[in-house]
């Protein structure tokens, strides 16, 4: 199986034998060309994950993260409650989170244009 950069994928193997109902070539070489395999859903990169600092915070950490339009953030509990929202503004590098939640693990969740960026915070 050969995949090639144009979308296709050409699948070609001997086949001893070959009768197709009409002829018999004993030495003939099979080979397929499918395409027309995507399914018109466009693959999302991954992005770099958020590294909030310190970490493990007392409450208030810091988020480098540059954006160009606004971007809301969210905290999770472990169960997957919104315990937190904020929304970062853009043309800004550094965000500072202030929240008074209790001591546990939160993951962070930023909505972008680009896809959703995620990490983790421990607060102490």
């Amino acid at each position: 199986m050969l995949e090639t950069g144009d979308g296709y994928i050409y699948v070609y193997g001997s086949f001893y034998g070959y009768h197709d109902g009409t002829t018999n070539y004993p030495q003939q070489r099979f080979i397929s060309r499918l395409y027309g395999l995507d399914v018109g859903i466009a693959e999302r990169r991954a992005l770099p994950p958020l590294q909030p600092y310190p970490n493990p915070a007392g409450g208030t950490f810091t988020l480098e993260l540059p954006l160009n339009a606004p971007a809301p953030l969210e905290l999770l509990d472990a169960s997957g409650r919104v315990v937190h929202t904020q929304l970062l503004r853009p043309g800004t590098h550094s965000h500072t989170v202030q929240s008074a939640l209790p001591a546990g693990v939160y993951l962070l969740r930023v909505q972008e244009a680009q896809g959703v960026r995620r990490g983790r915070v421990v607060v102490e």
